[in-house]
């Protein structure tokens, strides 16, 4: 059978240049496993030691896989931003600034939603002065929460989502207070 007709023969110039295919076969899947290796020990570190892949987390010290939390429904995250913004027009609203956590909810609704959040809407969402709103959008950028992406249709527009971090760790949060509050 000829290679064209999907034959699994050695390779032509193989033999020619002194290496053997099996040695070759075996090289690759010790490097195959070496990269899964690193992957899973590696980079995919998430909060509390625990790896992370994909929509699973691995419980430190142990090969068991578990789901990731998931962050709470975005008709769950609206509502309780209007809770917020009702608590803060009942009673003084510099006493409930947060900015960045009106943004962080503002963010996983958009999430949720599959909706993409651009930063001057995000600066409303934190209902803060534009430039104290922007100085929080660069800070959580810096810590790692946020991460920002050019409109390339509009390259006046920067959007603006959450990134891996800042979603684990919103998912855990909403996974330990549970819906109640």
């Amino acid at each position: 059978m000829s290679r064209e007709q999907g034959s699994a023969g050695p390779t032509p110039g193989i033999a020619k240049r002194g290496l053997d295919p099996q040695a070759l076969r075996q090289t690759a899947q010790v490097l195959s496993a070496l990269a899964e290796t690193i992957e899973a020990e590696g980079s995919n570190e998430g909060l509390n030691g625990e790896r992370e892949e994909g929509i699973f987390q691995w419980a430190p010290g142990s090969g068991e896989r578990r789901t990731k939390p998931p962050l709470p429904a975005p008709e769950w995250i609206r509502d309780h931003i209007r809770k917020r913004r009702l608590r803060s027009k009942l009673i003084d609203d510099g006493l409930f600034a947060d900015p960045a956590w009106d943004m962080l909810l503002d963010l996983v609704a958009a999430a949720g939603e599959r909706k993409r959040v651009s930063v001057t809407s995000l600066c409303l969402a934190s209902e803060v002065a534009p430039t104290t709103a922007l100085r929080w959008t660069a800070l959580m950028v810096r810590m790692g929460l946020l991460v920002r992406e050019e409109d390339v249709v509009d390259k006046r527009r920067t959007f603006v989502s959450l990134s891996d971090k800042a979603t684990a760790a919103l998912a855990v949060y909403f996974e330990a207070i549970g819906k109640s509050w």
